[in-house]
């Protein structure tokens, strides 16, 4: 909590955030996303209708022991969870809202998600928003290189069934599908972190052939079928 609001107070001096945009290959701080990065409720750039709301989750139970005790199966149990809204934004855009959160049954030690993973963005712009009544949690968003991939990293070990904070990407994609994928790295006190995949999460429909490709693909569709019927012909009038 200490560092937490040692953190607001460098973000207030840090000043206004010079871009939104999440271009593959960049990191952004929470300094570069704190005031212009803020959505309102209903802000039409980034909410509108409802498409879908999907939760996905990942659990990791490991066994320990607690001071000179014997070992208790599965006294570690944390599982981290990944829930996106897909909006239809008013303005066409198809918007995925992100709340990450997890849960520590075990009450031993510090344990939680602390990193999360979306991925299913590649080819696609991407617009970066949250929307929360407090100072933001998270230090660090980042993209791959190769702009499929957007990792969220949070200060600490989360263990609370509340997300902190919605994390909100605005795609220029027509629709979505289920084809987007997700980790969660799940720390447990004495084991480090775990890493689980999650599978079947909203994500952009995949990239459309561009126009002229779709054309390229046509003409070597048809060169191909003409072959094979000049091939034909000649086998079926062999030369006298």
């Amino acid at each position: 909590m200490f560092v937490r609001s040692l953190f607001a107070l460098v973000l207030l001096a840090a000043g206004p955030a010079s871009a939104l945009s999440l271009i593959p290959g960049e990191t952004l701080s929470s300094s570069d996303y704190f005031d212009l990065g803020e959505v309102a409720d209903g802000d039409p750039a980034f909410f509108g209708t409802v498409l879908d709301v999907v939760t996905r989750s990942a659990t990791e139970v490991r066994d320990g022991v607690v001071g000179p005790g014997p070992v208790i199966p599965g006294l570690y149990d944390v599982t981290g969870t990944i829930m996106v809204t897909v909006h239809r934004s008013a303005t066409g855009r198809t918007v995925f809202a992100y709340d990450f959160s997890s849960i520590d049954n075990s009450g031993a030690g510090i344990n939680g998600a602390r990193v999360f993973t979306v991925s299913g963005f590649a080819g696609y712009t991407i617009d970066l928003g949250w929307n929360f009544d407090s100072f933001p949690y998270v230090p660090a968003i980042s993209r791959s290189a190769d702009g499929d991939t957007v990792t969220v990293e949070y200060f600490d070990p989360r263990d609370t069934q509340v997300s902190l904070e919605t994390i909100l990407l605005a795609t220029d994609a027509p629709t979505f599908s289920f084809g987007g994928s997700g980790t969660v790295g799940i720390e447990i006190d004495s084991f480090g972190t775990t890493v689980r995949s999650l599978s079947e999460l909203p994500a952009p429909s995949a990239v459309p052939l561009p126009a002229a490709g779709l054309l390229l693909a046509g003409a070597l569709g048809l060169a191909g079928f003409s072959r094979r019927v000049a091939r034909a012909g000649a086998a079926a009038c062999p030369p006298s």
